[in-house]
């Protein structure tokens, strides 16, 4: 594992939590029903990505953002 591969699996949760967040806020008219389904895409691919740990900061990022 390279020294710095665990910056970059947590700052691609981060930025993908925060492009999901951005994506709410500006869809929010039309995704009211399924707030959370863009939330729910960005957890899966920063979990298939940085592995369980960027994961579980995904789903804790998630879970700020839509509270």
């Amino acid at each position: 594992m390279k020294p710095n591969q665990p910056f970059l699996a947590y700052g691609v949760a981060l930025c993908l939590i925060a492009i999901a967040l951005l994506l709410t806020l500006w869809l929010e008219p039309f995704l009211s029903p399924i707030i959370g389904s863009l939330f729910y895409i960005a957890i899966i691919i920063s979990s298939w990505y940085g592995g369980f740990r960027p994961g579980i900061f995904a789903v804790f990022l998630s879970s700020l953002a839509i509270s």
